[in-house]
């Protein structure tokens, strides 16, 4: 996979195929119901104005990366992962407005697939760089724990789909995402990357 390729726009043949089966969750009457990420950024709002009263700073970027990880999630797969319900994280040290975070902020679900999926990322991008990588590896996948971690909540939501989709036979033209695959895919295997694409994010940062 070429990370720089956009699945809406690059020309090779994988990319088509997975083109062709996602393209009619992407029509204008599809993408134009902006409830979800209105409601996330009425909540990122709040949150902001809470901790701004409280006379501290916010990260604006760990906010916006928040608010895209929601509404992306549930835009596509119809269930966010909640990670703004974990608060905002206070400043760290050396800050002189340091101030340790809430009981359990650490060990919010949330946080834990926010940084099991940092976390892999970084692992994937060092394998880029050696070319070799397997060799490093030979003994575990470095990935693994981390996609664990992961499936922890992907997993869940297929199951849910596949079970909506046993339960009737087409899928509702505004379903998401994946009710969408597995309408098409009919229990056939497949492997595609979701990506949610850094635009979003850079263009509020």
């Amino acid at each position: 996979m070429f990370p720089s390729l956009a699945i809406l726009v690059a020309e090779l043949p994988g990319f088509r195929f997975h083109r062709s089966i996602t393209r009619p969750q992407f029509t204008k009457e599809q993408i134009s119901d902006f409830d979800v990420f209105d409601r996330h950024a009425d909540d990122a709002m709040r949150q902001a104005k809470l901790r701004l009263t409280e006379g501290y700073p916010i990260d604006f970027q760990d906010l916006v990366a928040r608010f895209t990880l929601d509404s992306a999630t549930e835009f596509l797969f119809g269930k966010d992962v909640h990670s703004q319900s974990a608060g905002l994280p206070y400043p760290d040290r050396p800050s002189l407005l340091f101030k340790p975070n809430l009981s359990g902020f650490e060990n919010h679900p949330s946080n834990k697939f926010v940084n099991a999926l940092l976390q892999g990322q970084m692992v994937v991008t060092r394998r880029a760089k050696k070319g070799i990588w397997p060799l490093t590896e030979i003994w575990g996948d470095r990935v693994a724990p981390f996609r664990k971690e992961l499936d922890k909540f992907v997993g869940p939501l297929i199951q849910d789909a596949i079970n909506r989709k046993q339960q009737k036979e087409d899928i509702d033209e505004r379903g998401t995402l994946l009710d969408f695959l597995v309408d098409q895919t009919r229990g056939k295997k497949l492997s595609l990357l979701c990506r949610v694409p850094p635009t979003h994010f850079y263009e509020q940062t």
